[in-house]
């Protein structure tokens, strides 16, 4: 076996967007999970890697024991940022 030369990323996947929230007119994702409830992820290229996007939690109330460190861990859904900057308001809205 070969080891790849390309650098790589490790991907944590999410649902796929239906349509936009209306308070927010951003998408509301989930963590996608298989069979196991474990988190669907892939090792991919970094060069397959088209843009990354900001996730915020989409709850009202925050919890006090979120942060940085743990926050893909615990908050159950986000809001996909399209406002982030330009080009994401441009390709993700």
């Amino acid at each position: 076996m070969e080891w790849p030369t390309e650098p790589l990323a490790y991907v944590t996947w999410f649902t796929n967007f239906t349509s936009p929230e209306s308070d927010t007119g951003m998408y509301r994702v989930q963590p996608s999970k298989d069979s196991k409830y474990q988190d669907r992820a892939a090792i991919v290229y970094l060069t397959d890697i088209r843009q990354s996007c900001m996730l915020t939690p989409s709850r009202a109330n925050w919890d006090p024991s979120w942060t940085t460190n743990n926050i893909l861990d615990r908050c159950e859904s986000f809001f996909v940022n399209n406002m982030q900057s330009k080009y994401s308001y441009q390709t993700i809205y």
